[in-house]
């Protein structure tokens, strides 16, 4: 993992299957028990996956985003990001999701979020199988992703590219999207979603250009954040945002 200082879905059959990746940053990874603050991923895949795509020469695409709001009573830290991906393609390529946050402006992206400082992640390279859907956790260390008491809603967005070593072409990429799923969701999202109107990165910029869109009643992307039962952010894990890259670590698991 590295810190960052008019879309049209498509519908195809999944195969069921969960890979976990587990990330530390810059330290051995966390064992707490994870409690979910926002999560959709237990729901239902709707089988229409959600792609930005958008990715030409440049080798990234467009960042789709979901309003999330949680209930966050007390100051706490994330310690764990949660997101189902789709595989559109008849190959397995590899590739690498970034994900970003931002404050809510009055229903669209707004201020970059930066609790304790700019919050954004990309990911090593990855694949799974063509035409089938997969659920990626990271774990985090606590006190690099903080939520302060009062703050319930947050942009959620994630952007794909070819970087890193990832080999994937424009077009594979644009056949890389977010699962969408209904029923089961700790928190809660209205059906509003943003897309870019040009593909990037977006790490660190505020109000990104793109418009609002809407998803079916009750669809909601796959995302997840998550927090450790009794943590408590350390002063002293900030120094490990300048760590770069960090150990990765898969498990498979197979759903009936």
């Amino acid at each position: 993992m590295h810190f960052q200082n008019n879309f049209k879905p498509s519908r195809f059959a999944l195969n069921k299957g969960i890979l976990t990746i587990a990330v530390a940053v810059g330290a051995a990874m966390t064992a707490h028990a994870q409690l979910a603050l926002y999560d959709t991923t237990g729901g239902t895949f709707t089988g229409t996956p959600l792609i930005p795509g958008g990715a030409a020469a440049g080798g990234i695409t467009r960042l789709v985003a979901d309003k999330i709001t949680f209930n966050s009573p007390a100051a706490t830290s994330v310690t764990q990001v949660n997101f189902t991906l789709t595989n559109n393609n008849a190959t397995a390529p590899t590739f690498r999701p970034r994900i970003r946050f931002w404050f809510d402006n009055a229903g669209t992206p707004g201020a970059y979020y930066n609790d304790p400082a700019n919050v954004g992640f990309s990911f090593a390279p990855l694949s799974f199988a063509a035409n089938s859907s997969t659920t990626f956790s990271g774990t985090l260390t606590a006190g690099v992703f903080n939520i302060p008491a009062g703050i319930t809603t947050i942009w959620y967005g994630i952007t794909f590219d070819n970087a890193g070593g990832a080999t994937a072409t424009a077009t594979e990429l644009n056949n890389i999207g977010v699962g969408v799923f209904t029923g089961a969701i700790v928190g809660s999202s209205d059906d509003s979603i943003f897309t870019t109107t040009s593909p990037g990165s977006f790490f660190g910029i505020a109000n990104p250009a793109g418009a609002v869109t809407n998803l079916g009643a009750g669809e909601n992307l796959g995302f997840g954040l998550f927090t450790a039962l009794g943590s408590v952010p350390e002063p002293g894990s900030f120094a490990l945002v300048a760590l770069g890259a960090a150990s990765v670590l898969l498990r498979r698991r197979r759903l009936a």
